[in-house]
């Protein structure tokens, strides 16, 4: 039986090689086909291959249904690029009459949050563009939750084993890591040297038979990957630097790589639109659909998203969550329009779009390659714009139509009426909500809060975060209490609006003995 000692080595480079060997034979021109070069340093350095030439033409294939897929992982929030991969597709989709489709990338246990699934659904049908199968809706395609298909990845991942396009590899964790070292400090990409490629039959055999760890890999051929990109046009890698890339892992789950390009298959996907991040992927895709002897979908990478300063949006920053904007109360259609522009414009200067108008003029080839500022002042500008759409549309006749929705400014509202009565019905959770409310107005009767908007939504997420409850149970539970109704401004401002005395008064009505029962 071989010996697991480290034995580095190119696969496509003999044996013993020296790294001047390796280098020397990489092409150094610029036509643009193999995506390491050396530097001056003697490391080698990634530049894929992207040609300026514009976007294929033939976008839709003939006799084919368009059929697209926003594949979040549920591993916490939405965040403003997860709604624009979504919205992206909502309106391809549409705009071709085709699918939409919701699938749920959860291989990734470890990371999995409970209720983002439910979040998932939640916002999309709040920014008006829910999917036509999924989860909660079933389909011809299902499930749509990779953890519930994870046969269909073995039985893929054995037919390539069987093909000879795949192998077992045993190596410990410890051994790749020591690899990996020696890999940079010989100034190499950090491949897996394929050692257990190498193994015999009757070695693989007995490993299995003895229950070592394993995991799958991919064989990557020889030669270029080339595809289109309705974006960035044509792309082209060298294989001799893409790595022998993990499909299946020890705990038996799949890694994206696989799940992803079976499920595409299977759910008949005709175009892929993701995030650039997946576009250094997106070779060893092409090469499993080639190794599987099946057609390859269209591929749209969407540029990053950056701050004003350029930076990369991190999903971890506040304002980076669908929810900060759906907790100050910005319009959805706000919303949806100021994430269409981050990446994408029309070919006139219209800027102001309804969903309707998106979809007719929304088209693939017209979003940029470079990177996509998020900037918040022009998301201000948007939601104004809406609000005044709103305020001029013709069912808004007469003053009366403009005062009654803000009525319980002026006057308080009536919670015993049958319109609170029924707000109260979806607004108000028995027993949930009055704690929180009780909570909230403990703080603000023994605390100088300022009755401003930060500050006074800095407090709400307080009091949520201490009780684990989400804020929109209490929001919702506010809403109730200070409007008697199901509409109206943000929350916060109304507090702000109302002033500390009104505000205290209309939350201690939740605790009268007159209150509505709970």
């Amino acid at each position: 039986m071989k010996s697991s000692t480290l034995v580095l080595r190119s696969r496509f480079v003999p044996a013993g090689a020296r790294l001047g060997g390796v280098l020397g034979r990489l092409p150094t021109t610029t036509a643009g086909r193999f995506p390491y070069t050396p530097s001056s340093t003697g490391r080698l350095h990634s530049t894929c291959s992207a040609e300026s030439s514009s976007p294929a033409s033939g976008l839709i294939d003939p006799g084919r249904r368009v059929r697209v897929r926003y594949a979040p992982s549920p591993t916490g929030q939405m965040h403003l690029g997860g709604l624009r991969t979504a919205l992206y597709n909502f309106l391809f989709a549409r705009k071709h009459g085709g699918d939409y489709v919701l699938r749920l990338e959860d291989t990734d246990q470890s990371r999995k949050v409970e209720g983002a699934s439910a979040n998932f659904d939640r916002i999309l049908e709040w920014a008006g563009i829910p999917y036509d199968e999924g989860p909660s809706k079933g389909g011809n395609y299902g499930p749509y939750v990779q953890s519930e298909r994870l046969p269909l990845y073995h039985k893929h991942a054995h037919d390539l084993i069987e093909k000879g396009e795949a192998y077992r590899c045993f190596c410990t964790e410890e051994r790749l890591d020591q690899l990996k070292r020696s890999s940079n400090i010989r100034g190499i990409p950090p491949l897996y040297d394929r050692f257990c490629l190498n193994l015999t039959p009757q070695e693989v055999q007995h490993k299995l038979m003895s229950g070592v760890p394993h995991t799958v890999r991919m064989k990557v051929p020889s030669g270029v990957t080339s595809f289109t990109d309705i974006v960035r046009g044509a792309v082209s890698f060298n294989n001799a630097f893409v790595n022998d890339q993990i499909l299946v892992k020890s705990d038996g789950f799949p890694t994206y790589h696989l799940a992803s390009v079976v499920d595409d298959h299977l759910m008949e996907i005709s175009h892929v639109i993701r995030g650039e991040e997946w576009l250094a992927s997106t070779p060893k895709h092409v090469m499993l659909y080639n190794q599987f002897g099946w057609d390859v979908p269209r591929f749209a990478h969407l540029p990053l998203l950056l701050n004003p300063d350029k930076s990369k949006m991190s999903k971890r920053q506040g304002d980076a969550s669908v929810d900060h904007y759906i907790e100050r109360e910005y319009l959805p259609e706000s919303v949806v329009n100021f994430v269409a522009f981050i990446g994408w414009a029309p070919e006139d200067t219209q800027e102001i779009f309804t969903l309707e108008q998106l979809i007719e003029k929304f088209s693939l080839e017209r979003v940029h390659k470079g990177g996509a500022i998020v900037n918040i002042n022009k998301l201000d500008w948007f939601n104004g714009q809406h609000l005044r759409a709103k305020c001029t549309d013709d069912r808004a006749q007469n003053f009366t139509d403009f005062v009654e929705p803000s009525r319980f400014f002026f006057e308080e509202a009536d919670l015993a009426s049958p319109e609170a009565q029924k707000a109260r019905s979806t607004l108000w959770k028995p027993g949930q909500s009055e704690t929180l409310v009780r909570a909230l107005l403990d703080r603000l009767e023994k605390a100088d809060v300022p009755m401003e908007h930060d500050p006074l939504l800095a407090l709400v997420k307080e009091v949520c975060k201490e009780h684990g409850a989400g804020s929109k149970v209490l929001f919702h539970a506010l809403r109730y209490l200070l409007t008697g109704g199901k509409e109206g401004p943000g929350v916060v401002d109304t507090m702000a609006t109302l002033g500390r005395p009104r505000t205290l008064h209309r939350l201690r009505q939740a605790f009268s003995p007159a209150a509505p029962p709970s």
